[in-house]
C-alpha cells in the first residue's frame, strides 16, 4: 500500500492555504490562431518558441506556470551533462548559446554550466525579449490545457484555462498548424489522444537488465535499520515513508515513478534563517527514519544526507563561489520524497497542486529538523546554520523554488522507443534530432521492509561507455495515425531506464530548437505532417563543428565541393618565406595593429613542424610586455570572398607559462563576430567578459587547442596546427591572424605572449566531412578502452592499473606478442572517458616487434586516405620505439611519441613513413596527448591500426625497466578522402571514374586566361560559390542553349552553376591558382557530353588531343569544322579604350566592342 491512500481528499484541505493569483488582464485575447503553439515554458519550450519566432513563424508560448525556465531556472544550477567533455559534443545551437551567455554574466567568455537561478531566469527572458515575444500577446502565463480538438489525425486546436482562476475566467481556444508539447508532464500529448506509458517496463520488455524493479547499493540504507515505530515491534506500525506492500521482484515492471524533489537554493549571505519559521504541516515523526539511518551509519559530515554543490556567483569566475548552493538528494533518506510521485502524472491539476505542496512541506520540514534538532552533532549543526533561504532568489515565492523536479511523468509511445541499447550504442539511431551523454539514472521509486530492515528500491546508475549517442527523431514524433502535427521533445518515446539518461535540461534545450525547426519544415514543405520531415536538415543548424550559431546554407541543386583552398588567391606571404625587409616592420604582406610597436621580429629556421624553410617569430621588446593587444593580420576584401563558412588554419608554438593571451583569430573586421583558438588549456588564461585580451566583440566564439608548450631551451619547439571557422555574410571582409598580449592569469609577465607562426591557409567550407565517431563505431571494438576482457563496462569510480594479462588480452585488441603486464588504466589524465589502455613489462622487456592492433577488413573499407587518431602518453625517459601506426598493404604510416632527435636512425624501421609528435616534453605522469597520422588504403587492402612498441636501442634491453611502456586511448579512424587524383589539362590519360559516394582530393592543372572566354568541361559539378572561389568573384559562365531563329547562330545564356560533364564557356575574373587544389570532390561524370543545336555541336573533352586540351570543349559547325571562342561570346565582350577587357560596364562610359566604339546609355 502506498503511504498516501487518500490523496484525492487531501487536496481540498491544502487548497485553502494556497493563494489564488490574479487573472490575466481583461482585455487579453479569447483565442489565438498561430503557426506553431508551444506548450510549456521549460527550457525546451523557450528554445522552441525562440527558434520559430526568429524563423518568421507566428508563435504562441503557453506557460502553465508563473515562472519560466523549468528546473534550469528553478534551482538546478549544477548542470547534468555527462563527463567533462560531453558538453562539447552534445550541447549545440541555442542551448550552447544559453550557457555561453551564462558565462558572459560571470565574466567568462566560454560556456558555463554552474549558475544561480536568477541568472538563468534573466538569460531565458533575454532570449524571449530578443525574439520579440511579448507577455499576454505571444506568451500566455499561467494557462493550462483542458482539451484538444482533432479531425482525424489533425490536431486543429486546444482549449486552455486560467490556472489562477479556472472557474471564473473564460477559457481560450488556440488554433495552430503544429503543436509542440514541451511540458514535463506531457499534458498536451495526452489530451491529443497520443499513446503513452507511465512507470517502468519490465526488464524483459525491451531486453533491458537495468529496467524494472532494482534493489541496489546506491542511496541505500545500511543493514539493520529498523522500520517500525517501536523498534523491533511490527505491531506498532511502520515509520512514515515506508510502504506496507512487499518489494517488487527484480526486473518487474509497474506504474511506479522515480522520486521527485526540489533542487534547493541556499545562501551563505543575505539569507532568511531556516529556523526562523516553522514549515506548514511540520511533523517531526516523518524524519525519524533519517536519524535511525544516521545513527546506524554514523554521522560524518553535513554532506551525508544532502548533496552540496556550489553555483557560480559574483565573486569571480576563477574560483568556486561557495556562497550559494544547488542542494540535491544524497543517501538513503534525503530530499527525495520516495513514493509520493506515483500519482502525479495522471493526477488532476488540483491533485497535482496537493502533491507539490506535500513535497514542499516535506523538504522545508527536513531542513528545519536538521537545522534545529539537538540529535544532529554539534559540529555538523554549526556548519548547517551558516546557510539559509536566499533573499535575492524567488522573491515572489518566499525565497523557495516553485519548481518541483518532475524527473519523469508520461512517456510517449512513438514511432521508435529509445532503449538502453541506443544509450549504450549497441543500436544506433540513424535519424538524430539531438544527443545524450548522461548516465542512465533512476532515483529510488519505493521504500520497503526486507528481512526486517528498511531498503530503498529503484535507484539505478548505469554509466555509458561508448560516448554520446543519437536521440532518434522518431522518438519525438507520434504515430502518424494518432497525430500528424504534434511534436513531443520532453515526454518523448523512451523506456524508463533510457529516459533516465535523456532527461537532461541541456538536451531538452537542443530538442526544443530542433523540433521547432522540424515544425517549420513540416509547415513549409510537408502539409504540416511532422513524420515526413528530414531531421538531418534540422540538426545541421545546430551542429557545433564550425563553432557557429548558424551553418552555411547548403546548395541543393549542385554538388558543392567539401572545401576549396583559396590561400594563394587571397593571402600574401602566408608561410613567411619572404625575408624580413626590416626588424621594425611586420613581414611582407602582413600588418600590425597598433602599428609601430617596439617588438623583436625575426625569422626562425630551426623549429620542427615548419611547412617551408622559415617561420615568423614575434616577441615583446627585451624585458618588456605587450600591454595593448597586438594584432598581426591580413584583411581580405569582401569582393574576393562572398557569403559562406571559412576555415582558417596556421601553425604555432608558444613557450610554456609564456602563453599571454596569444591566439589565432578570424573575424569580419567590424567587431560583430570573432572566432579564436588559444594554444593550451582554458585554465591558463585570464577570464574576461570581453575576451581574454580585453577586445570587445558582440559575437565571440572561443576554443582551446590544449597543446602543452615546452621550454625554449629544451629543444621542444614544434609548431602545431591551429584552426578556427568564421561565417561571413555577403559584403563582409575577412580579417585573420594572431592576437596577443602579455596578460595571463590577471598579471603581465615580461616576455609573455610571444609566438612562432607559419603556414596560414584559408579554405571555404561547403560540406561536412565524415564523422570519426560513426566510422570508428562501425569498424573498431572497444577503441575507447572502457570494457574489461569479458565485455563488462569498467567501474568509473576506481583508480587503478588493471593487469589483464591473465585474461588473455584487451577486449577487441590483438597482439603478436602479449607482454606480462598490460590492460586498462584509469590513472591517466586527459582521457576520453575514464579508462585507457596500457602496455608495460614487469619481469621482462617489451619486444621491439610488439604490436597492439585491430584489423579492419577490406570489404568494410572504401579506398582512400584515412586518418588515424589516438591519445597517448609515455615517460619522457622511457620512449623506446613506441609509435602510433596505420598499415595497409605496403603503405605504413607511423607517428613516434617524441622528437626525431630522440630516436637513433638504427632503431627506425625501414619502409615506414614516419612523423614525430614531439610530445616527450610532457613529463606529467599519465597525461595523454593527441597523436595523428594519415595512411593510404588501396583497393582490396585491409587496414591495421594500433600501436607499435619496443625497448628500442639495445642499451634499453633491461628487464623490468619498461622502455616503450605506453598509455593509449580513443584510437579512431576517419575517411578523409578518396585516393589523391591529379587531373591535367595536358594529359591524354586522366583517370576519371565516376563515383557519387567517394570524395577525392584533386589537384587540377588548368591554365585559363582571366577576363577572356575559354571553353571548359569538368568531370565534377561546381556550385556558384565554387566557381567564385576557384575563378574569382565576377566570373561569368555561359551555356549554349539554342540557335538564333534568324541566322541560325548559337545562342548562349549565363548560368550560375556547372554540371559534371557539360561543356561551357567561362570568363574567369582572377588569375587561376596553380595548381588548383580541391578537397571532397565527387566525380559524377566519366565521359564528357555533347550539346547540339541546329548545325552547332559543343563537345566537352576530358583528355588532351591534337584538337584541344583536356577539360575544354570543341565547338564544331557542320561543314566548316572547328571554331574556338564562339562569335556570339566575342560579341558580348567589351574592352576599355586602353584595350583592357572589362566585366562591369558603367553608364555613360565608352567601350570597344568588336572593333567599334560604343557608349553605354
Amino acid at each position: 500500500m502506498k503511504p498516501f491512500l487518500h490523496m484525492r481528499t487531501i487536496w481540498f484541505l491544502l487548497l485553502a492555504t494556497v493563494m489564488a493569483m490574479p487573472a490575466n488582464a481583461a482585455d487579453s485575447p479569447e483565442s489565438a490562431d498561430v503557426d506553431i503553439c508551444v506548450y510549456g515554458s521549460t527550457p525546451a519550450g523557450i528554445m522552441a518558441a525562440y527558434t520559430a519566432q526568429l524563423k518568421g513563424k507566428k508563435v504562441l508560448l503557453i506557460s502553465p506556470t508563473k515562472r519560466i525556465g523549468g528546473m534550469t531556472a528553478g534551482g538546478l544550477g549544477w548542470t547534468d551533462i555527462g563527463d567533462s567533455t560531453s558538453h562539447q559534443r552534445i550541447i549545440r545551437g541555442y542551448a550552447r548559446e544559453f550557457y555561453r551567455r551564462i558565462g558572459y554574466h560571470y565574466g567568462v567568455a566560454s560556456p558555463q554550466f554552474y549558475f544561480e537561478p536568477k541568472v538563468a531566469l534573466a538569460t531565458f527572458q533575454g532570449f524571449l525579449d530578443e525574439a520579440g515575444l511579448k507577455a499576454d500577446k505571444d506568451i500566455w502565463y499561467q494557462w493550462r490545457i483542458v482539451s484538444a480538438q482533432k479531425e482525424g489525425n489533425d490536431v486543429q486546436s486546444i482549449v486552455v484555462e486560467d490556472a489562477t482562476n479556472p472557474k471564473v475566467t473564460p477559457q481560450r481556444t488556440v488554433r495552430a498548424r503544429v503543436f509542440i508539447d514541451c511540458s514535463y508532464e506531457g499534458d498536451l500529448m495526452a489530451r491529443a489522444g497520443i499513446s503513452y506509458t507511465v512507470g517502468r517496463e519490465g526488464a524483459d520488455k525491451y531486453g533491458e537488465p537495468d529496467n524494472g524493479a532494482q534493489c541496489l547499493t546506491k542511496h541505500q540504507f545500511v543493514d539493520g535499520v529498523d522500520p517500525y515505530v517501536v523498534e523491533g515491534d511490527p505491531s506498532s506500525g511502520l515509520l512514515w515513508g515506508i510502504m506496507s506492500d512487499p518489494m517488487p521482484e527484480k526486473g518487474q515492471g509497474d506504474n511506479h515513478i522515480q522520486a521527485y524533489n526540489y533542487r534547493i537554493t541556499l545562501s551563505k549571505e543575505n539569507f532568511r534563517p531556516i529556523s526562523a519559521k516553522v514549515p506548514d504541516n511540520y511533523d517531526p515523526s516523518k524524519y525519524e527514519l533519517l536519524f535511525r539511518w544516521m545513527n546506524k551509519k554514523g554521522w560524518s559530515s553535513y554532506g551525508d544526507f544532502i548533496k552540496w554543490t556550489f553555483m557560480k556567483g559574483g565573486s569571480g569566475p576563477n574560483t568556486w563561489n561557495a556562497l550559494k548552493t544547488d542542494n540535491n538528494n544524497n543517501g538513503a533518506f534525503s530530499t527525495d520524497m520516495i513514493g509520493y510521485s506515483w500519482d502525479y502524472p495522471e493526477a488532476t491539476y488540483e491533485e497535482r497542486d496537493s502533491i507539490v505542496k506535500l513535497h514542499e512541506d516535506y523538504t522545508k520540514g527536513l531542513l528545519y529538523i536538521l537545522w534545529t534538532d539537538n540529535r544532529v552533532p554539534k559540529n555538523i549543526h554549526n556548519e548547517l546554520v551558516k546557510w539559509g533561504y536566499p533573499l535575492d532568489e524567488y522573491e515572489d515565492n518566499d525565497h523557495f523554488t516553485p519548481q518541483l523536479y518532475i524527473r519523469e511523468a508520461r512517456r510517449m509511445l512513438g514511432r521508435l522507443v529509445m532503449t538502453e541499447d541506443y544509450c549504450l550504442k549497441t543500436k544506433v539511431a540513424d535519424d538524430p534530432i539531438a544527443w545524450g551523454a548522461y548516465t542512465m539514472d533512476s532515483h529510488n521509486c519505493g521504500r520497503y521492509v526486507v528481512n526486517g530492515m528498511v531498503k530503498n528500491e529503484g535507484d539505478v546508475q548505469r554509466h555509458l561507455t561508448a560516448g554520446p549517442y543519437n536521440i532518434s527523431y522518431r522518438s519525438v514524433t507520434p504515430e502518424e495515425k494518432e497525430a500528424k502535427n504534434v511534436l513531443v521533445p520532453v515526454c518523448l518515446s523512451a523506456s524508463h531506464i533510457a529516459y533516465g539518461s535523456i532527461r537532461m535540461e541541456p538536451v531538452y534545450m537542443v530538442m526544443g530548437q530542433t523540433t521547432a525547426l522540424a515544425a517549420i519544415q513540416a509547415i513549409d514543405e510537408h502539409n504540416c505532417v511532422v513524420q515526413d520531415v528530414d531531421p538531418a536538415r534540422c540538426v545541421a543548424e545546430v551542429m557545433p563543428e564550425l563553432s557557429q550559431k548558424q551553418q552555411p546554407e547548403r546548395n541543393q541543386t549542385a554538388n558543392a565541393l567539401q572545401t576549396v583552398d583559396i590561400t594563394s588567391r587571397v593571402l600574401q606571404n602566408p608561410s613567411f618565406e619572404l625575408p624580413l625587409t626590416s626588424t621594425t616592420l611586420p613581414p611582407t604582406g602582413w600588418s600590425e595593429k597598433p602599428a609601430g610597436m617596439t617588438l623583436q621580429r625575426s625569422i626562425d629556421t630551426i623549429s620542427e613542424g615548419r611547412e617551408g624553410n622559415q617561420a615568423y617569430v614575434c616577441k615583446p621588446a627585451t624585458n618588456s610586455t605587450i600591454t595593448t593587444p597586438l594584432k598581426l593580420y591580413q584583411q581580405i576584401p569582401a569582393e574576393k570572398l562572398g557569403a559562406g563558412v571559412y576555415h582558417i588554419t596556421c601553425k604555432m608554438w608558444i613557450e610554456k607559462d609564456m602563453y599571454g593571451t596569444c591566439c589565432l583569430f578570424a573575424d569580419n573586421g567590424e567587431g560583430t563576430k570573432c572566432n579564436t583558438q588559444y594554444w593550451t588549456e582554458q585554465a591558463y588564461y585570464q577570464n574576461d567578459r570581453t575576451g581574454y585580451d580585453g577586445l570587445t566583440y558582440t559575437d565571440q566564439h572561443m576554443s582551446f587547442a590544449r597543446y602543452a608548450g615546452g621550454l625554449r631551451n629544451d629543444a621542444s619547439l614544434r609548431l602545431e596546427r591551429m584552426e578556427v571557422y568564421v561565417n561571413l555574410e555577403d559584403g563582409e571582409d575577412l580579417v585573420l591572424g594572431i592576437r596577443t598580449n602579455s596578460s595571463n592569469q590577471g598579471t603581465d609577465k615580461n616576455g609573455a605572449g610571444y609566438f612562432y607562426v607559419d603556414d596560414f591557409r584559408v579554405e571555404r567550407v561547403c560540406q561536412q566531412g565524415l564523422s570519426a565517431d560513426q566510422l570508428s563505431d562501425s569498424l573498431l571494438l572497444n577503441y575507447e578502452f572502457e570494457k574489461d576482457p569479458n565485455g563488462k563496462t569498467l567501474d568509473w569510480s576506481t583508480k587503478a592499473n588493471l593487469n589483464e594479462s591473465a585474461a588473455g588480452g584487451i577486449l577487441g585488441w590483438n597482439s603478436n606478442a602479449w607482454t606480462d603486464a598490460f590492460g586498462e588504466t584509469s590513472n591517466g589524465t586527459n582521457l576520453q572517458w575514464k579508462w585507457a589502455g596500457w602496455v608495460g613489462s614487469e619481469t621482462a622487456v617489451i619486444p621491439n616487434d610488439f604490436r597492439l592492433y585491430q584489423t579492419i577488413p577490406a570489404e568494410k573499407l572504401q579506398p582512400g586516405i584515412y586518418q588515424v587518431d589516438a591519445r597517448m602518453w609515455q615517460s619522457a625517459s622511457k620512449l623506446g620505439v613506441t609509435r602510433l601506426y596505420g598499415q595497409s598493404g605496403n603503405n605504413c604510416s607511423v607517428q613516434y611519441y617524441g622528437k626525431q632527435s630522440q630516436y637513433p636512425a638504427s632503431v627506425l624501421t625501414e619502409g615506414e613513413d614516419a612523423s614525430f609528435a614531439g610530445l616527450s616534453v610532457n613529463t606529467t605522469n599519465g597525461r595523454l596527448s593527441q597523436m595523428s597520422l594519415t595512411v593510404q588504403v588501396d583497393p582490396g587492402q585491409d587496414l591495421e591500426v594500433g600501436v607499435k612498441s619496443g625497448y628500442g636501442a639495445e642499451a634499453n634491453n633491461q628487464t623490468g625497466q619498461n622502455f616503450g611502456k605506453f598509455f593509449v586511448d580513443c584510437v579512431r579512424v576517419s575517411l578523409l578522402s578518396g585516393l589523391p587524383l591529379t587531373l591535367s589539362q595536358q594529359a591524354s590519360d586522366n583517370a576519371i571514374q565516376a563515383s557519387e559516394q567517394v570524395p577525392y582530393q584533386i589537384t587540377l592543372l588548368l591554365s585559363l586566361p582571366n577576363n577572356e572566354w575559354s571553353p571548359i568541361c569538368l568531370p565534377f559539378s561546381l556550385a556558384a560559390t565554387d566557381i567564385r572561389d576557384i575563378f574569382g568573384a565576377g566570373t561569368k559562365v555561359m551555356q549554349m542553349t539554342g540557335v538564333n531563329s534568324e541566322d541560325g547562330a548559337p545562342v548562349y545564356e549565363e548560368v550560375e552553376e556547372m554540371q559534371a560533364g557539360m561543356p561551357y564557356h567561362i570568363c574567369p575574373a582572377d588569375i587561376l591558382p596553380s595548381p588548383i587544389k580541391l578537397d571532397g570532390v565527387r566525380l559524377t561524370a566519366s565521359e564528357p557530353k555533347t550539346v547540339s543545336f541546329g548545325k552547332y555541336h559543343l563537345t566537352g573533352t576530358f583528355q588532351a588531343s591534337d584538337e584541344a586540351p583536356a577539360f575544354s570543349a570543341l565547338l564544331t559547325e557542320d561543314g566548316t569544322g572547328v571554331q574556338s571562342v564562339p562569335t556570339a561570346l566575342q560579341a558580348q565582350h567589351f574592352y576599355d579604350l586602353m584595350g583592357r577587357p572589362v566585366s562591369h560596364k558603367q553608364q555613360g562610359h565608352v567601350y570597344v566592342q568588336q572593333g567599334s566604339k560604343v557608349m553605354i546609355k
